[in-house]
């Protein structure tokens, strides 16, 4: 009996969490070696997406790898430009937002839940309409995939996963690889 509650208890946690937005997000891919990732090619920021998601692979020392698909079905996680992140979301403001999907694996008593799928919105545009700097959104696109791999939001006004606009000296931290190693088992 205790152990049909623990199940019952993880698939509803289960459920819940794809409601949740990203900053909730803390659970890992299951295989992180090989994240299929599309980037939209025509786009101005398409070369800079796929640069941000470069950066996670060499700060994680290559313990997490994007491998890029032509073809968003192919993809777990999928990176949507459009012109105002805060519609999609309805988070008033938004710049970028992930939607994390995630699914449980039980075997036994013992049950993980794990990233399958999270799709990216990157704005164009400041809400107001005006073109952001491509350095602003170099750091927008670093939180997201931040996001899209597991982290939430931290404290740190310093780090790339700070939950406010905060330093321009914004950046991948130790404390957010730390937490990275934790969730991974590094």
């Amino acid at each position: 009996m205790k152990n049909l509650l623990f199940k019952i208890c993880v698939l509803f946690f289960t459920l819940i969490t794809f409601a949740i937005p990203s900053f909730a997000s803390n659970y890992p891919w299951k295989n992180p070696k090989m994240i299929y990732t599309y980037i939209p090619q025509d786009d101005r920021l398409s070369d800079l997406m796929k640069e941000a998601f470069i950066s996670w692979t060499r700060v994680t020392n290559g313990r997490i790898v994007f491998k890029f698909v032509s073809n968003s079905d192919k993809a777990q996680i999928n990176v949507r430009f459009v012109k105002d992140a805060s519609k999609s979301s309805n988070i008033a403001r938004a710049l970028g937002v992930t939607y994390p999907k995630y699914v449980s694996s039980c075997l036994g008593a013992n049950c993980n839940i794990f990233l399958y799928h999270a799709d990216i919105d990157i704005a164009n545009n400041a809400p107001k309409g005006a073109l952001l700097r491509k350095e602003v959104v170099y750091k927008i696109m670093l939180h997201e995939i931040g996001h899209a791999i597991g982290l939430g939001h931290s404290p740190d006004s310093m780090s790339i996963m700070y939950y406010q606009k905060g330093s321009r000296n914004q950046s991948i931290t130790k404390d957010d690889l730390d937490t990275l190693a934790k969730l991974y088992g590094w």
